[in-house]
């Protein structure tokens, strides 16, 4: 199983991306973004998938970082929870991580990517949230874009059964 990182140190990186992400919006684009996210199959309770993610630069960037962080009820799964890597103009990348949902419901993974100067500061950033919803009718990641709520689906999904899991149970 995968360290987690530190609610503090999370909280702080967000905050840093979260200024860099004002500060560059004005831009049409940024040069490095999150292009896509997927599941091998859908995050069922108790099941190992793998989630990957592509992200694209559109200018060479030679240190760029992916984070993720997860809420307690989805497991990472001897996966990193950072990447390091550098991108050429017009370069794709994916990172995957496997991981397990441990209780039915939805809930949100954070991915930053950042792209740095060589002194370690940050030239850029982008930051995404990915809806996990793990229930019996229906079992799917989503970009943020694609999130919404319904107060019926809401309502319909207080009468399931929570389901759990723990990480021991977890199994491909």
């Amino acid at each position: 199983v995968a360290e987690t990182i530190p609610r503090w140190q999370v909280t702080k990186i967000l905050q840093i991306l979260f200024s860099s992400i004002l500060l560059v919006s004005c831009a049409p684009r940024l040069p490095i973004f999150i292009q896509d996210v997927w599941v091998s199959e859908p995050p069922t309770v108790g099941k190992i998938v793998r989630l990957g993610i592509r992200v694209k630069s559109i200018s060479d960037e030679e240190n760029i970082i992916v984070t993720m962080n997860f809420p307690d009820t989805v497991a990472v799964i001897e996966s990193p929870l950072r990447w390091e890597f550098g991108l050429k103009d017009n370069e794709e990348k994916a990172v995957f991580s496997d991981i397990c949902v441990l209780e039915s419901g939805s809930w949100l993974i954070d991915v930053g990517i950042a792209s740095l100067y060589e002194n370690g500061e940050m030239k850029y950033g982008d930051l995404r949230a990915i809806g996990v919803n793990s229930y019996p009718s229906e079992a799917r990641v989503l970009l943020e874009k694609d999130i919404t709520y319904s107060q019926a689906a809401e309502t319909q999904r207080s009468n399931y059964e929570v389901v759990k899991a723990s990480i021991d149970e977890c199994s491909r």
